[in-house]
C-alpha cells in the first residue's frame, strides 16, 4: 500500500509538472501532432499500396480474374512494374475487363521502358504478331534479345525458335538449341 501512495504522489507531481510545462509548449505540441498525423497519413498510404499490390499478385497467381484485374489496374497505377505487366496481360487477353490490345501494348511500353525483362517481352510478343499495334518484326527481335538475356523464360524460347527455324534472323541450330536449354 506504501509503495502504490509513493508511486501515485510521483505520478501526481508529474502530471501538474507536465501540465505547467504543457501551457509553455502547446505551440510545440499542435505542431508535434500535425507531425503525427502526417507521418500515420503517409504510413496508412504506403500500407494501402503494399496490400493493392500484394492483392494484384494474388488474384493474378490464382486466376480470379474479375478481382486480378481491380487490383492490378490500381497497383499499376501506383507504379508496381509487376502489376503493370499483369494489368497488360489483363486488357490484352480480357482477363477480367473487356479486351484492349492497344492499351495493354501502352503497359507493356511502361514496363518494357523501366528494362523489365517481362515487360520487354510481352511488347515484343504483341509487336511480333501486330496485337494491339501494326506488326513490326524488326523492332520485335531486339526486345526478344533483351528479355532473353536477361533471363526471360518465354523470350528465351522465342530466340531458339527463331535461331532454329531462320525465318526473322539468320539459322543458327547452335544458337538456337542453346536458348532452348
Amino acid at each position: 500500500m506504501k509503495s502504490t501512495l509513493k508511486l501515485l504522489a510521483v505520478a501526481l507531481s508529474g502530471v501538474a509538472l507536465l501540465v505547467g510545462w504543457g501551457l509553455h509548449q502547446h505551440k510545440d505540441s499542435m505542431a508535434a501532432e500535425r507531425q503525427r498525423q502526417e507521418l500515420a497519413g503517409a504510413e496508412h498510404a504506403r500500407t494501402e499500396a503494399a496490400l493493392t499490390i500484394h492483392n494484384a499478385h494474388d488474384f493474378f497467381a490464382a486466376g480470379k480474374w474479375d478481382e486480378a484485374a481491380i487490383w492490378c489496374e490500381k497497383a499499376a497505377a501506383a507504379g508496381d512494374v509487376l502489376a503493370q505487366n499483369h494489368w497488360g496481360e489483363c486488357l490484352e487477353n480480357g482477363l477480367g475487363v473487356k479486351a484492349d490490345a492497344a492499351e495493354a501494348v501502352k503497359w507493356y511500353r511502361k514496363t518494357a521502358a523501366t528494362g523489365d525483362p517481362v515487360g520487354k517481352y510481352h511488347l515484343a510478343d504483341c509487336l511480333y504478331h501486330g496485337v494491339g499495334v501494326d506488326q513490326d518484326v524488326a523492332a520485335a527481335l531486339p526486345l526478344y534479345q533483351e528479355a532473353a538475356t536477361a533471363g526471360q523464360a518465354d523470350a528465351q524460347s522465342a530466340m531458339g525458335g527463331f535461331l532454329l527455324d531462320g525465318k526473322d534472323m539468320e539459322k543458327s541450330l547452335g544458337e538456337g538449341v542453346a536458348w532452348l536449354r
